[in-house]
């Protein structure tokens, strides 16, 4: 049969669902990212997968060229500006633990796998897989997919690295609370600031509100987006974030526009479809090579996290442990957040109250950190330095 565009996105999605089903065995511990990896590298140096499978199907230049900025102005729509005011302490120690993985990274990485392995994997360690699309872009305009190869990766080991940091230190300071009867004095505290619903634009008539106008609005503010990235020292994922936070507010895009617009499910696999195209140009050699970068990286970005974590807790009045547990939100992002914060808790020795009170308390923090990490600040994050990586 005829490698067709149809046939080589067919082969694709086969490998994402079987890799699914995989990660699906494992209760999630092993991300699919993991599996699909491991099948897209053995089909391409085994010879049963053609080199340009993702060229094949045209969607390459869809994703970087439309897709990625308005995904990026997608995220923007769901971030909930009263929520990270009221956990403004979560906020802060998510994202100065972010800090210290770059620290980490760029000084104590670039001395031992050199600059170009160190730069490119502060992204994919500090965020999901819209920092390592970034990452690989620039690499393949460098003609050095195999580090696209290297973020992608990472991406893919960060659940496996982050879940049980996450969840030993949720039990840990739960029963610390418990013990000395503090999850109430816990749940009273928080932050007061609030901004009121600010609708300076009207509500679309139901006749007009159609997936079109959904699109052409989210396609609008990239466009705006991208005009800022292009004429000022801002970065244009940057500015598709920002815009997509503040016209959200103001009610001109609707929360998710690309879920309403049913589009969401296809963009986010258009994303996926980057992961081959590094691999394609990665030999076996080269993944060797980079075994040793992968693991001491991801050791060097979880004692940034640590370090800088606990410490800002301390300045919040945070315990060591739910600090490192917030900060590892990076590892994470959502759902995962959610499902470890609810599975930590309902293994805990305690009564169902102690429990709902655990919950009320671990959720909001886990949840928020991981938006703050992986929705918003690692984007940011990858645009300072990404164009560094390989100048």
């Amino acid at each position: 049969m005829a490698w067709t565009a149809v046939y080589c996105f067919m082969v694709m999605m086969a490998i994402f669902v079987i890799s699914e089903i995989l990660s699906h065995v494992t209760k999630g511990y092993v991300s699919f990212l993991v599996f699909a990896s491991i099948l897209f590298a053995a089909g391409f140096w085994s010879g049963i997968l053609p080199s340009d499978l993702v060229s094949q199907t045209g969607i390459s230049a869809l994703t970087s060229g439309i897709v990625m900025p308005l995904i990026i102005t997608n995220l923007g729509t769901t971030i909930n500006i009263n929520d990270m005011l009221k956990e403004w302490k979560t906020v802060l120690i998510s994202l100065v633990g972010l800090i210290g993985i770059a620290v980490f990274c760029c000084t104590v990485g670039t001395a031992l796998f050199g600059k170009i392995y160190a730069y490119s994997a502060v992204g994919p360690i500090a965020g999901g897989l819209v920092a390592a699309a970034m990452v690989q872009e620039e690499a393949n305009a460098a003609g050095m997919a195999q580090i696209g190869a290297f973020a992608m990766v990472l991406i893919a080991v960060q659940n496996m690295v982050g879940m049980p940091i996450a969840t030993w230190c949720i039990k840990h300071d739960v029963r610390t609370k418990i013990k000395k009867a503090g999850l109430e004095k816990e749940l009273k505290e928080g932050g007061h600031f609030k901004i009121p619903d600010i609708k300076l634009v009207p509500d679309v008539p139901k006749s007009l509100d159609t997936n079109q106008m959904n699109f052409f609005k989210t396609a609008l503010t990239a466009s705006a987006g991208l005009l800022i990235g292009t004429f000022t020292p801002i970065p244009a994922a940057v500015a598709y974030l920002v815009l997509g936070v503040i016209l959200q507010t103001v009610n001109f895009l609707p929360k998710a526009p690309l879920g309403k617009a049913g589009g969401a499910g296809f963009f986010m696999v258009c994303m996926m479809t980057m992961a081959p195209t590094s691999f394609a140009a990665l030999t076996p050699s080269e993944f060797v090579e980079m075994i040793a970068p992968i693991i001491g990286l991801m050791i060097l970005g979880v004692l940034g996290i640590a370090v800088f974590s606990i410490i800002s807790g301390k300045f919040v009045k945070y315990s060591p442990a739910i600090s490192f547990a917030i900060g590892v939100t990076a590892l994470l992002g959502y759902p995962n957040t959610q499902i470890i914060a609810e599975e930590a808790i309902n293994t805990l020795d305690c009564s169902d109250k102690e429990k709902e009170m655990a919950l009320k308390y671990v959720l909001p923090k886990m949840v928020v950190g991981g938006f703050a990490t992986v929705t918003v600040a690692s984007v940011i994050l990858a645009s300072i330095i990404v164009p560094y990586i390989f100048a």
